[in-house]
């Protein structure tokens, strides 16, 4: 498949999602478009070392403008569950009214719905990304970044505490 890149005084901001016509914070006055070549997750797994996938003790950091759970979605949720213990991705908080906590921990508060960003037409968005994964990933933890959501998967509490503190020290 393809997906478009939209340049903007120099810099790309790529997603699979188009714009969303009522966005006037990302992207929204692109210069060009630019289509580049895609594959779905489930085709690179074919890519790889089969021995390692099946190991499934992996960590999936998805962050790709608002395509987060199109991404999830290529890979199929089987394999998500097979070859991986823990994932994170980003979304748009859409209506979720549900626990949210800060980088540190503790809770907080979801940001109002005018604080709320569109980026791009049918865009991940938390509710939807908990539906994907509830069945492989019961252990879900939202994080507020702004005006937006990571959201962590994990087959058990520790998983998510590994991505945690993985995603920290690179910070």
């Amino acid at each position: 498949g393809s997906a478009f890149a939209s340049n903007k005084s120099g810099r790309f901001a790529d997603s699979a999602a188009p714009t969303d016509p009522d966005n006037k914070f990302w992207c929204h006055d692109h210069k060009r478009v630019a289509y580049v070549p895609v594959v779905s997750l489930a085709s690179f797994f074919e890519l790889l070392d089969p021995a390692l996938l099946e190991r499934g003790h992996h960590l999936l950091k998805v962050d790709t403008e608002g395509a987060d759970l199109l991404v999830l979605r290529g890979a199929g949720a089987d394999a998500l569950r097979r070859y991986f213990r823990g994932v994170v991705i980003e979304c748009a908080f859409g209506d979720y009214a549900g626990p949210v906590f800060n980088k540190q921990g503790r809770p907080a508060q979801p940001p109002p719905p005018a604080k709320r960003f569109t980026h791009h037409t049918g865009e991940c968005n938390v509710p939807a990304a908990l539906e994907f994964m509830r069945d492989g990933f019961p252990h879900q933890h939202v994080v507020i970044q702004g005006g937006t959501a990571n959201v962590f998967f994990g087959r058990a509490a520790e998983d998510v505490a590994a991505m945690k503190g993985l995603l920290r020290s690179i910070d």
